[in-house]
C-alpha cells in the first residue's frame, strides 16, 4: 500500500544506490534540455514573424506609414490557434504516448511563438 514507515529509511545514506540519482539527473538534464530548445524555437518564430517582411505582410496590415494598423484573417488563426490547440489537447490526449505528447509539445511550441509575433510588433513600433 504505502512504502510510508514512520521516518525510519531502511537504507542508510551511506549506503543508497547512486544509480538512481545519476538516471533522475539525465532525465531531468534532458527535461530541461528539452524545455530551452522549446524557448529558443518559440522566440525563432516570434523574431520571424514580426521582422521578416515576407511572413509579417501574411499576417498582419500595416498601414503607409510603416505602422501596425491591423491583423489578416490568417494572423487571427495564427494568434488564437495556440488557445484552441490547447483546448483540443485537454480532451484529444487523455492517454498519451511518448511520441504524441512530444509532437504535442513542439506543436504548442512552435504556435505560441508565431502567436507572440504581435507582441514584438507593437513593442518596436514597427
Amino acid at each position: 500500500m504505502s512504502d510510508f514507515n514512520r521516518g525510519f529509511s531502511p537504507i542508510s545514506a551511506g549506503r543508497a544506490d547512486m544509480a538512481v540519482d545519476a538516471g533522475l539527473r539525465s532525465f531531468m538534464l534532458g527535461v530541461y534540455n528539452k524545455v530551452a530548445l522549446g524557448l529558443v524555437v518559440s522566440a525563432a518564430l516570434a523574431y520571424a514573424t514580426s521582422a521578416v517582411p515576407a511572413i509579417r505582410d501574411l499576417l498582419y496590415v500595416t498601414s503607409p506609414d510603416g505602422r501596425l494598423a491591423g491583423v489578416t484573417v490568417l494572423g487571427m488563426a495564427v494568434q488564437w490557434s495556440p488557445l484552441i490547440a490547447v483546448l483540443i489537447g485537454m480532451f484529444a490526449m487523455r492517454n498519451p504516448s511518448p511520441k504524441s505528447s512530444g509532437m504535442y509539445y513542439w506543436t504548442i511550441v512552435a504556435l505560441i511563438g508565431a502567436g507572440l509575433g504581435f507582441i514584438g510588433l507593437l513593442y518596436t513600433g514597427a
